[in-house]
């Protein structure tokens, strides 16, 4: 059954499966993108009328020479684009004591590709060239006194992917995120333990990962999961489901249960935005993109990162989390067995597979055009 799509278009009969469901997700996701927008869209702006897909920004730390005693940048490589004939990196422009970026097309020299890394023993100084050690730099984040620095925004225009030099009312944009009430995640993160980096450098808990724009963003949708869930439920009233207020944990087939089976999917886009959405994503180069945070088992540090736009439309905007979702919702396999959650040894699976064989395979696209 589709409630939602109903308001906009009429529903579809040859729908199949849960290609039903996944039209009043993506319907309602739609609807939160909307209003996220109407809410935070002017902390993404675009650039020379372009729609930016992120803002790449690497880290700071004051020089250790007193002769300096200024913000200069952590960056492991200043290489934006690596691809053939679209080729440029963001130069380092010293002025005095500041340093600024400067989108430059090609390639940077050898010796000049980024100040961070085991080949410098920790870092090096952009302006005067002086060692900064690992130490040096872990005592700062400890303190607190780590800083950011905009390299150069990313848009996507007619011809692609283009790179621009930042501009300071980009960095005052994202600035503003500062002053809202947003939530902030407080677990802890492990304090010895080799997978987990950032707390080296004074990031101790989960939210410590994230810039304000990211968790203003990621709360916004946050919130507007439960107001979707609401208007879903309404709609399903509306539509004719049974007003019998039986929640989908105890096996609700009412308006309330599709409700909360369509928050449930929205919810798990908000969660693959946040894989997304961390100052430990990076940017791939090579192929022009934003990288998740949980690449791998383990959190490294990050010192250049990028900060995706949730909503541009192209990289990797909310609407390709929603889309992703909704794929997985049509073509997952359906079968009446219900799920079991079971605990054992995992040097020993015989007995459970034996117990629990694994479901027959399933033409899943054939199904659903059938």
């Amino acid at each position: 059954m589709a409630v939602g799509t109903s308001l906009g278009s009429p529903v579809d009969s040859t729908w199949r499966g849960a290609a039903g469901l996944a039209a009043d997700v993506r319907y309602y996701g739609e609807w939160m993108r909307e209003r996220a927008f109407e809410r935070i869209g002017h902390l993404y702006p675009k650039h020379n009328g372009e729609t930016v897909i992120a803002w790449l920004w690497a880290r700071t730390v004051i020089s250790p020479n007193p002769a300096v005693n200024a913000p200069v940048p952590l960056v492991r490589s200043f290489v934006l684009s690596k691809k053939k004939g679209r080729e440029c990196w963001a130069k380092p422009v010293i002025e005095g004591t500041t340093v600024r970026f400067e989108v430059t097309k090609g390639l940077p020299p050898s010796d000049a590709d980024g100040t961070m890394g085991r080949k410098f023993g920790g870092g090096r100084c952009t302006i005067s060239g002086e060692p900064i050690s690992w130490e040096y730099v872990r005592a700062e984040g400890k303190a607190g006194r780590m800083g950011t620095m905009l390299m150069a925004i990313v848009t996507q225009g007619n011809r692609g992917r283009s790179y621009y030099s930042p501009e300071p009312w980009h960095t005052a944009t994202a600035a503003q995120a500062e002053a809202i009430d947003y939530f902030k995640p407080s677990g802890k993160m492990p304090l010895k333990h080799r997978n987990f980096q950032p707390p080296v450098y004074g990031m101790y808990e989960f939210g410590d990962l994230f810039t304000p724009r990211q968790l203003t963003a990621l709360t916004t949708f946050s919130d507007l999961v439960h107001e979707a869930r609401e208007l879903a439920t309404q709609d399903a009233l509306d539509a004719g489901l049974a007003d019998d207020d039986v929640p989908l944990r105890e096996g609700g087939r009412g308006a309330r249960a599709y409700g909360e089976a369509v928050s449930v999917y929205l919810a798990f886009a908000v969660d693959r935005a946040a894989d997304y959405s961390s100052s430990m994503c990076i940017w791939d180069n090579g192929g022009g993109a934003v990288k998740k945070t949980f690449m791998r088992q383990a959190i490294p540090m990050v010192w250049s990162y990028a900060e995706s736009n949730l909503f541009g439309t192209r990289g990797i905007p909310w609407s390709a989390h929603l889309e992703w979702i909704c794929k997985n919702l049509i073509f997952f396999p359906i079968d009446s067995q219900n799920g079991v959650t079971i605990q054992a040894d995992a040097q020993s699976l015989t007995p459970i597979i034996k117990l629990y064989p694994p479901p027959r395979k399933i033409n899943a696209f054939a199904r659903f055009t059938a």
